[in-house]
């Protein structure tokens, strides 16, 4: 499955605005309402970029990954063995056994990598590594089947940590705005309060960052969790 980097979206401005308002409203911080608004919009531009290099360099890397898993397993599977392609659609499947024709897909492939027939807008910066000794770039050269080996089996480590410290630290600065000399001062001794932690995750919400219904858990224990984790990590 291919990652993609989400961002805000909404039918209409006035939507949006309609949707930030009635927050702002809610929780009678109207006096800073332009003020959280620029930080909102700031941050999520800056981490809307962040997200689509992180879900480029995942895609890239399981890319790669799995085209050598096709080519170790095709090169490591003797010829009186049996052998099958399987590709799947929502409306239709295909399997291809003959020998012949995988053996002709697997020349094809391994020809286009090993004469540098691909491009990164092709297969991503991670494929380079598919024609490399494991330290350099060699087109025109027989692939190194233990370089491809060890790709096949590297772990990539899902981007979802990532992602959580993006959407910590997005609410992070607002949450500094709004905790001194608001409605939502924190009382003395207390550090987040459970009124701050609702208003900050409505507002994620309307921002496309969390859904409510994705986990069972209540707003404000959700974000009580989220701040935890910000404040060990």
């Amino acid at each position: 499955m291919e990652l993609e980097a989400q961002y805000i979206i909404h039918e209409t401005q006035s939507q949006f605005e309609h949707a930030f308002d009635a927050i702002i409203s809610e929780y009678g911080l109207t006096s800073l309402r332009d003020s959280i608004l620029y930080i909102c919009l700031v941050e999520s531009e800056s981490a809307f970029f962040e997200l689509q290099h992180i879900a480029n360099t995942f895609n890239s890397k399981m890319l790669a990954k799995e085209l050598a898993q096709l080519l170790v397993c095709l090169r490591d599977t003797p010829e009186s063995h049996e052998i099958a392609l399987r590709l799947t659609t929502p409306t239709a499947a295909v399997k291809l056994t003959h020998r012949k024709l995988i053996t002709w897909i697997e020349k094809m492939i391994t020809e286009e990598l090993s004469s540098g027939h691909f491009t990164y807008h092709d297969l991503g910066e991670e494929a380079f590594r598919l024609v490399s000794d494991g330290k350099t770039i060699k087109f025109g050269e027989p692939l190194n089947y233990d370089n491809l080996r060890d790709i096949s089996t590297k772990f990539i480590r899902s981007p979802n940590r990532a992602n959580k410290k993006l959407l910590i630290r997005w609410l992070y600065n607002v949450w500094k705005v709004v905790k001194s000399e608001t409605p939502l001062t924190s009382p003395m001794n207390v550090t987040y309060t459970d009124r701050q932690m609702n208003f900050l995750f409505e507002l994620a919400e309307i921002f496309g960052w969390l859904d409510r219904f994705s986990f069972e858990a209540e707003p404000k224990d959700y974000m009580h969790a989220l701040f935890a984790y910000y404040t060990k990590s």
